[in-house]
């Protein structure tokens, strides 16, 4: 019991030590994302959930996060200093708190905590409504609004057999794979993407080279 109560105390004593020392906003070294940006914003497009209610009303734009970035890599004191809309906001809150533990800024060579802010983007496609979006994956689109994951992947592999070179069909798939954390798979997929679209041209809905490119140097850094 003794045992369990020292432990309970150095603990204690150590969260203590930490919100006492200081919090510094410029440093020589700053803080880092483990595995750089590539691996981060990676991970905001595999994290990242767009909220229905947001996406129903063409809500858009970039929710400012503030937090630190503890000595220790922990991020803690999450908050909103400038949001754009309610779902959009606690969704870019939830972001942050499912990032592993940052690289830690230091001072002097040695590590400290250190305010961070950080811009997510919730960005939808220029003009996108019900009626832009292809009507083939409305009905993916829909499942993936009601969080029925399982169905929207059957119905997207249905798509795909029909049409196994279709751009649109092929980029959703690779974006499902991200986010089931099934990496290879998803890189292996927007190399496919990358091919057919160096031969035909990014014209499509869903795929757009820039994102073609993000996600193969993402690739690359893992």
């Amino acid at each position: 019991m003794k045992f369990i109560y020292s432990i309970i105390i150095l603990i204690s004593t150590n969260f203590f030590l930490q919100a006492q020392q200081p919090v510094f906003r410029y440093v020589e070294q700053f803080p880092e994302f483990p595995g750089g940006e590539g691996a981060m914003y990676g991970f905001l497009a595999k994290t990242a959930i767009y909220p229905t209610d947001a996406y129903q009303k063409s809500k858009q734009g970039k929710v400012f996060v503030e937090f630190i970035v503890e000595a220790n890599g922990q991020l803690n004191e999450i908050k909103v200093v400038k949001g754009i809309f309610p779902s959009l906001d606690s969704e870019a809150v939830r972001i942050i708190k499912a990032m592993p533990k940052w690289k830690p800024g230091k001072q002097n060579g040695i590590a400290v905590r250190v305010y961070h802010s950080l811009p997510i983007d919730f960005t939808l496609d220029e003009g996108t409504n019900d009626e832009n979006i292809p009507k083939a994956l409305m009905p993916v689109f829909l499942l993936v609004n009601d969080q029925k994951m399982k169905e929207a992947n059957e119905k997207l592999d249905e798509l795909i057999q029909v049409e196994p070179s279709n751009l649109d069909f092929l980029s959703t798939k690779a974006i499902f794979y991200l986010q089931a954390n099934r990496l290879d798979e998803a890189c292996q997929m927007m190399n496919k993407v990358k091919d057919l679209g160096d031969e035909t041209g990014y014209t499509s809905y869903t795929t757009k080279k820039e994102l073609v490119d993000l996600m193969l140097e993402y690739c690359k850094s893992e």
